[in-house]
């Protein structure tokens, strides 16, 4: 499997910690307002703080490949912390850390994966640019959703890409 490490920082001015806490630990509502997020479907519904919430949502790169995972959200700490693990096409997990300083209300989104498609695993040593630059783009038109979704000033959104060790040698 070919592994992953994405960090997406979105900042947000106009809203409020607790606003985008609740819209991030909504996953079957994310459809509404990230682009790339095609349908999801809630399994479960968990306890308030989400915790034991399952998810299936299908994602369709700006490459033309579509993504179907398996999210299961394992930890909360209302108002600013959420973990979830997923399963699917792509395997790992997540989490969301929302801070807020001087107006300015930030999502910390890092995204630790491995790709379980087998064409994209052959394809990954060439092609593994092409797939930073897809996750990368997913996530910044997100961070504008997130940012429409809640009424908020989208102040700015930011993907990148941390190498592993493995990956570098």
């Amino acid at each position: 499997m070919a592994r992953y490490e994405f960090e997406t920082v979105i900042r947000l001015r106009g809203t409020t910690v607790d606003d985008v806490f609740d819209a991030v630990l909504r996953f079957g509502e994310y459809p509404d307002w990230w682009p790339a997020i095609r349908k999801a479907s809630v399994q479960q519904e968990g306890a308030e703080d989400g915790v034991g919430t399952i998810c299936v949502y299908f994602v369709r790169s700006p490459l033309g490949y579509a993504l179907k995972n398996r999210v299961e959200i394992v930890e909360s700490a209302r108002p600013g912390y959420l973990r979830f693990t997923t399963a699917g096409d792509l395997a790992g997990y997540g989490e969301y850390h929302v801070t807020e300083s001087a107006g300015v209300v930030e999502v910390r989104f890092p995204w630790h994966v491995s790709t379980t498609k087998s064409w994209m695993n052959w394809v990954a040593p060439v092609a593994r640019p092409f797939f930073e630059w897809s996750h990368n783009h997913v996530c910044d038109v997100g961070g504008a959703g997130l940012a429409g979704r809640l009424g908020a000033d989208l102040v700015s959104v930011h993907s990148s890409v941390e190498q592993t060790q493995a990956q570098r040698a």
